[in-house]
């Protein structure tokens, strides 16, 4: 390729008021100081893009792997490579000037050796690869039948195109299906009837040992000696009458708790047991026999509310009921703390007594949403046996209201 190097503009270097003969003359002298140059881009011949190939590994195992190339060319000289063996991949084809080209073999899951090929540039190389080894599995060691005999089966694990055999080195098993085979498959036997004592026999299939048990044939059974007459038992005694009765059948406790006595009147003889299902009813004792007494023990309840149970006693029931505490009122004036909830349902603290507002708690002179932490408030409520308070009053207390 030719590029001009003279002034596109030179026209207007001369200036116009020079004679039409000075300008020609200039003109001529400035057309032979303008040179000209060129460029020739030349490519490769082919020549001289010749591609030699080394160190290429060709032969593979049944695993197979990674294969390189060597690949000797000039510096501007590209090549490519190419397979259309599909167990053959080629990561990168590409390239230029010397370089290494690496290519993958996939596992050869046939028992059978094979080729493939790859080319570069046109110079084709030959890949081979070794079969796969046949290896063969049973689904079972062995089986245990019966003296009557009977049939069983086991399956043979391997890959396709591998033969096997399945041979019976005794007279009384035979092999019924799957003698033979060229992969996966089933071999099925018969085992005669035994008329003798345990026997065994090992087959090979496959080239794999399989145990075939018997069991005996069954000993006639002894003849059963004729039984001595059981002698005549005596006769039963008759047990007693046992008609329990209870009294009292109800009990109730304050709620302090406290104990009381039940008695069970019974003949003689008749045996009995006392037992509670609430954890704070006792009763003992728990079992005895003939008429007695039972004492019913009840703990102090701790909460405002009534609760009753029942206790079993000889089979009777007996009722348990227990009053609820009774709450203790209470007044409180200090600083509001750890206010909880959302009106009318609050929870706080004054002086470290937690207080319970609901929407029957009134209001003096304030009203629920006034409850604020660090509030100075007037509580009146009921004191449960827990030190909670119900409030049935609360006044919260400006500063007009403390300096009065």
């Amino acid at each position: 390729m030719e590029r001009k190097k003279c002034p596109n503009r030179l026209s207007r270097l001369l200036p116009v008021t020079v004679g039409y003969a000075l300008g020609l003359l200039v003109l001529a002298a400035l057309i032979s100081a303008c040179g000209s140059a060129s460029t020739s881009l030349v490519g490769p011949t082919t020549q001289k893009c010749q591609i030699s190939v080394n160190g290429f590994t060709g032969s593979f195992g049944p695993s197979g792997g990674t294969g390189s190339v060597t690949v000797e060319a000039a510096r501007e000289c590209t090549w490519s490579a190419s397979t259309a063996t599909t167990w053959i991949t080629l990561p990168s084809p590409q390239g230029q000037g010397a370089g290494t080209l690496n290519f993958n073999v996939q596992p050869n899951q046939a028992p059978r050796s094979r080729t493939g090929a790859l080319e570069v540039n046109g110079q084709r190389l030959s890949v081979s690869q070794e079969p796969a080894p046949c290896r063969f599995d049973l689904s079972a060691g062995g089986q245990r039948l019966p003296s009557t005999g009977g049939t069983g089966s086991v399956n043979v694990s391997a890959i396709e195109g591998c033969a096997w055999t399945a041979a019976s080195p005794v007279p009384w098993i035979s092999i019924t299906a799957g003698a033979s085979g060229g992969g996966p498959g089933t071999v099925r036997y018969t085992v005669a009837p035994n008329a003798g004592p345990e026997r065994s026999a090992l087959l090979t299939i496959a080239g794999q040992p399989y145990t075939v048990d018997q069991e005996p044939a069954p000993v006639a059974p002894t003849p059963t000696p004729t039984p001595t007459p059981t002698p005549t038992p005596p006769p039963t005694p008759t047990p007693p009458r046992c008609d329990f009765a209870v009294a009292p059948t109800s009990l109730s406790f304050a709620a302090t708790g406290g104990e009381a006595t039940v008695r069970i009147s019974v003949g003689g003889g008749c045996s009995w047991q006392a037992t509670s299902v609430a954890d704070w009813v006792k009763v003992a004792p728990e079992r005895g026999t003939g008429p007695d007494t039972v004492t019913v023990r009840v703990d102090p309840n701790n909460v405002t509310s009534a609760r009753s149970s029942v206790v079993s006693i000889a089979g009777q029931t007996v009722s348990v009921t227990q009053s609820g505490a009774s709450p203790t009122v209470v007044e409180l004036s200090g600083e509001l703390r750890n206010p909880e909830g959302d009106c009318p349902n609050r929870r706080f603290t004054v002086n470290g007594t937690l207080v319970v507002a609901s929407a029957s708690t009134q209001y003096v002179a304030s009203s629920c949403t006034d409850l604020r932490n660090k509030s100075d408030v007037f509580v009146e409520g009921l004191q449960g046996p827990d030190g909670t308070v119900a409030a049935t009053r609360i006044q919260v207390r400006s500063d007009d209201d403390n300096d009065n």
